[in-house]
């Protein structure tokens, strides 16, 4: 037998979990309500109130690296958000915490660290806004933006006026403010929890377990696609600059269609009316501005040429960066970067997501953070705690799990029904399901379901003449999808605390299948889950969901003696069992 060790959080990344659900969800809660109403210098708000918040964790839990990893589950976290453009924030994120951590490793954690470090976070405000813009919009932008501003000192009569001056002051603007960000922040942090005012928080905090990466229901995945959309943005921009309409436009046309119709959540990102103004005033600003420079009367056919080129490669970014961000969810990509040493990071993201609800609904009033901002904060770090204590008990509730493992068609179904047997006689009382095999004429043509319970046999899939499902040659029956998740269910257990699931493979690494009663099961203390998988998926799904130690069982080399000592372990006794 064979253990994979999940690797524990430590406890610097459970505390990064937590100022990064607190983060998230202060950029979705304070940050949509800027947004939508169009506030002008909205991000740079965000930013400021988000270096004040990091800083006071910071100050007030004191540990080293707290703050990148805080970034980095943050921006992650971001990735949900219904916004039109997702890079640009995303990476903004980041880069706060990132500047910020960098100058208190280099000042130390006091007061002129916190407060250099939240000047270089907040500037990078304005950075990364000009970066994105550039990545959205191209280098034409910045033609367009120097056309803009000659146009509006000339009109005011402030042509002396150095565009360099305007920057300077900009850049000036920015560094002061992250200044104060970090001086407030580091005040905050230094106030005891016993004098913050807790009643701003609107409810008692707690967490479920949730996994970030399975909460968007059925999706296919494809490394090939991961690649190709990334050379497709690249080859794409190419084109588009370097060719005529004639050869990019129906190539690019051809590819956007292609994501519309493979990613169907992208087309959301088109939806938003703040990005249509937007592409609608580059290009009415584009022809009218270079066609006054240019002495033409009003209108400018090259400058509506670029404001449309930019407009399309707008387009080509938001739905390209949409489809990469789907493919990057690929259980595949997961399991092999687990395998590298970011099993803690994905395990953080999971932890950060699951106390994500709760925490944005413990946010007190949109007006009342306008009025006593510095209160609010103040509060929030005094129910840190809370939150912290909760997702320790999460990592210490994980259920242990135990992988039966084969190869395709080698027994593991059949070695799986004798574990049952053999562990109902060593007086365990086993739950679950099991996929026996239907062969005709020496071709496996379905499965059934057994209830491994009361022994009920029902019509699982059969094989389908014609086109295929995604996953599998076989139609899978409805009825007995239902009949399989009640069987499953927590409710059904009894007094059983050992369930099987025959198998789990591809379908329930796409979120389908039998994922989400997995999901259920795992939420409940005590319950040992025994799955039969493919040998060359075992480290795909043993990274896929949140558990505990994960004990690798191969039908070939392993007896069912050592898995039933194995499982008596586990799952020592059903008396006294209950539901908890």
């Amino acid at each position: 037998m064979r253990i994979i060790n999940q690797q524990i959080p430590q406890s610097v990344w459970v505390r990064a979990s937590v100022v990064a659900s607190f983060w998230a969800a202060f950029e979705i809660v304070v940050g949509s309500f800027l947004h939508n109403l169009r506030i002008p210098m909205s991000g740079t708000f965000l930013s400021f109130v988000s270096v004040v918040l990091v800083v006071a964790f910071s100050v007030r839990w004191n540990q080293s690296g707290l703050i990148w990893r805080a970034g980095l589950i943050c921006a992650i976290l971001k990735s949900i958000s219904p916004s039109a453009v997702i890079l640009g924030p995303m990476i903004g994120i980041f880069s706060e915490a990132f500047l910020l951590q960098l100058f208190i490793w280099l000042l130390g954690r006091n007061i002129a660290g916190y407060m250099i470090g939240g000047a270089f976070a907040v500037f990078s405000a304005f950075l990364h806004k000009a970066v994105s813009l550039l990545i959205l919009y191209g280098f034409n932008l910045v033609e367009l933006l120097e056309s803009l501003y000659k146009y509006s000192v000339k009109q005011i009569g402030l042509s002396n006026f150095p565009a360099s001056d305007l920057i300077v002051l900009l850049i000036s603007i920015y560094l002061i403010l992250g200044l104060l960000a970090g001086l407030l922040g580091y005040i905050i942090g230094k106030i005891p929890a016993e004098d913050s005012d807790n009643q701003l928080i609107n409810k008692q905090i707690t967490s479920e377990a949730k996994s970030f990466f399975n909460n968007k229901g059925e999706t296919r995945y494809s490394l090939f696609l991961l690649f190709f959309n990334l050379f497709a943005i690249l080859g794409l921009l190419f084109i588009l600059s370097e060719t005529s309409i004639w050869i990019s436009y129906p190539l690019i046309l051809a590819y956007l269609i292609f994501v519309i119709f493979r990613y169907h959540n992208s087309i959301r990102h088109l939806k938003k009316p703040a990005l249509w103004i937007q592409f609608i005033l580059i290009t009415i600003v584009a022809s009218v501005l270079l066609g006054t420079i240019k002495g033409e009367s009003v209108w400018n056919m090259d400058g509506l040429a670029i404001g449309l080129d930019m407009i399309i490669r707008a387009v080509i970014v938001v739905l390209g960066f949409s489809a990469i961000g789907n493919e990057l969810r690929n259980p595949v990509i997961r399991a092999i970067s687990s395998r590298n040493g970011m099993s803690v990071l994905y395990q953080s993201i999971n932890l950060s997501f699951s106390a994500l609800p709760q925490v944005v609904q413990s946010l007190p009033e949109r007006r009342t953070f306008f009025r006593n901002p510095l209160r609010v904060l103040s509060s929030i770090i005094a129910q840190s705690d809370i939150v912290l204590q909760n997702l320790e008990r999460s990592i210490e509730d994980r259920n242990p799990v135990v992988i039966v493992c084969g190869d395709k068609q080698e027994g593991k179904t059949t070695y799986l029904g004798r574990l049952a047997e053999a562990c109902r006689s060593a007086g365990i009382n086993p739950a679950g399901i099991l996929a026996p095999g239907v062969h005709s004429e020496g071709v496996r043509i379905g499965f059934d379901l057994l209830d491994i319970q009361s022994n009920k046999v029902y019509i699982l899939c059969r094989e389908q003449k014609g086109k295929a499902e995604h996953y599998t040659r076989f139609k899978f029956d409805e009825l007995a999808m239902e009949e399989g998740r009640r069987i499953l269910s927590f409710e059904n257990l009894g007094d059983s605390n050992v369930v099987f699931v025959d198998e789990v493979g591809p379908i329930e690494l796409n979120n389908g299948g039998w994922s989400s009663s997995i999901r259920e099961l795992l939420k409940h203390r005590g319950v040992v889950q025994v799955w039969s998988v493919r040998r060359h998926l075992v480290e795909q799904v043993a990274s896929a969901w949140q558990v505990g130690e994960v004990t690798i069982v191969d039908i070939a080399e392993d007896s069912l003696d050592d898995a039933v000592s194995l499982i008596q372990k586990l799952a020592p006794t059903n008396q006294g069992y209950q539901h908890h």
